[in-house]
């Protein structure tokens, strides 16, 4: 297998996973974690559900990576609003 064709897989492969992070977010949104389900999830995303298990071997596996891309987002999202406090303290200080 060439290293091209190799890597491609592997960004698909990350595609994926990334597809299947965003679909379990709006899940865990719309119906929270007791009305989520491995199976929709898999076929909201166009997998088996072993497919789907090949990503996250279990729906707490998957959680815990939500949870922590979630934490992700939030830090990204609030960085900028972070950044303006800490200069406006340090204007205010001088």
């Amino acid at each position: 297998m060439s290293q091209q064709l190799r890597k491609r897989k592997r960004d698909d492969s990350k595609a994926r996973r990334e597809q299947i992070i965003d679909e379990a977010i709006r899940i865990l949104g719309q119906l929270g974690y007791h009305g989520f389900t491995v199976q929709d999830l898999a076929k909201r995303c166009d997998l088996s559900n072993a497919g789907l298990l090949y990503y996250f071997p279990s729906k707490e596996q998957l959680f815990d990576v939500v949870v922590m891309e979630l934490e992700q987002r939030e830090i990204h999202a609030l960085a900028p609003f972070i950044e303006a406090v800490e200069r406006s303290e340090r204007t205010r200080r001088q």
